[in-house]
């Protein structure tokens, strides 16, 4: 493929799409609120990777902090409501 710009920048990439310039290839969550404003369409679907999954770990001998247990849990919570 060919074309007149070339990046490896996501936001160079998010803002050439936003504005017209051709598609690009970024994860949903970059790219939702575009979508949800109807400044940019998804195309080409069923070549989507797969989800991949998140997991934090941590030693039984040391558990998170307090804040840091607020903020996986915060996570958790967003990521669970966010769907495709």
């Amino acid at each position: 493929m060919g074309g007149s710009l070339r990046t490896n920048s996501a936001t160079a990439t998010r803002a050439a799409v936003a504005n017209g310039r051709g598609i690009g290839r970024l994860p949903y969550w970059q790219v939702k609120p575009l979508v949800e404003q109807g400044r940019v369409e998804i195309v080409l679907q069923p070549f989507e990777a797969e989800r991949m999954p998140v997991q934090l770990f941590w030693s039984p001998a040391r558990p998170p902090l307090e804040r840091t247990r607020c903020f996986i849990e915060y996570l958790a919570a967003r990521l669970i409501a966010e769907t495709f």
